[in-house]
C-alpha cells in the first residue's frame, strides 16, 4: 500500500503518507482482513480483500457496518 511499517514486539506501526489501493490475501486471518479494510478507506485507490468471508468468523456484520459508515462494498453475496 506504499507506507512504510515496523514491528516491535507487540506494536506494529504504519508510517507514511497516504495509502495506495492494494489487493490483500488475509490467508483466513479474519483480523488482517478487517484492519487492512479499514485503512483501505482512506487510500487513493480501490482496495481488495481476498477471501473476505473470513471475518464471519469474529464479526458476522463487519461489511453490514462498513458500508453503514459509507464504505463501498462489491462482491459479497452478489
Amino acid at each position: 500500500m506504499g507506507v512504510r511499517t515496523t514491528l516491535d514486539q507487540d506494536t506494529f506501526t504504519i508510517e507514511g503518507g497516504k495509502p495506495k489501493g492494494a489487493m490483500i490475501s488475509p490467508h483466513q486471518d479474519h483480523r488482517i482482513a478487517m484492519a487492512f479494510t479499514v485503512l483501505g478507506l482512506v487510500a487513493d485507490e480501490e482496495t481488495t480483500i481476498m477471501d473476505a468471508e473470513c471475518v464471519s468468523k469474529s464479526y458476522p456484520g463487519f461489511w453490514d457496518d462498513m458500508e453503514s459508515i459509507g464504505a463501498e462494498i462489491r462482491g459479497m453475496g452478489e
